[in-house]
């Protein structure tokens, strides 16, 4: 089993999701995680990061190596949050994820594409059978667009 989770960091600053140019198939439904959830790393582009340990957060860290793909730790919270440097992939660690469940989950999100949102359903209506509905009554299905931002998913 992997020993992490990656996504990314959207914004009105930095508003596009991860596209994979490979022709693999992306998933339709993702997650928006509670702020607080204290992440590994990020990279400024795709880390590669499922193959290695860690995410690949301890293989070279800017500022003390100077690869083009270099992970970025904690301390950039702000600039990774706020838009200022692009980031595209962010690492959590599995473990920390999961302790913090349901806690760790805002909002279980259908992305890419509102006709196919079945999964997404799936997975919200899951989510609350398993921890309960006075638990998780705070966590929304929401629709994702780029363009548009988050908006109530019935």
């Amino acid at each position: 089993m992997v020993d992490h989770v990656s996504g990314s960091v959207i914004s009105q600053h930095v508003p596009e999701l991860y596209r994979d140019n490979n022709g693999g198939s992306l998933p339709n439904v993702g997650f928006v995680l509670h702020d607080s959830l204290h992440f590994e790393c990020a990279f400024t582009g795709d880390a590669g990061s499922v193959m290695n340990a860690r995410g690949g957060c301890t293989d070279c860290i800017c500022g003390a190596c100077y690869a083009w793909n270099c992970a970025w730790g904690v301390d950039h919270r702000a600039d990774i949050l706020h838009g200022t440097v692009l980031y595209n992939e962010v690492i959590w660690m599995r473990d920390v994820w999961e302790a913090q469940l349901p806690g760790s989950i805002a909002a279980v999100l259908c992305i890419r594409d509102r006709a196919q949102c079945d999964d997404a359903r799936t997975v919200h209506a899951n989510f609350h059978a398993t921890y309960g509905q006075s638990v998780t009554e705070d966590v929304p299905l929401l629709f994702y667009d780029v363009t548009d931002g988050f908006s109530p998913l019935a």
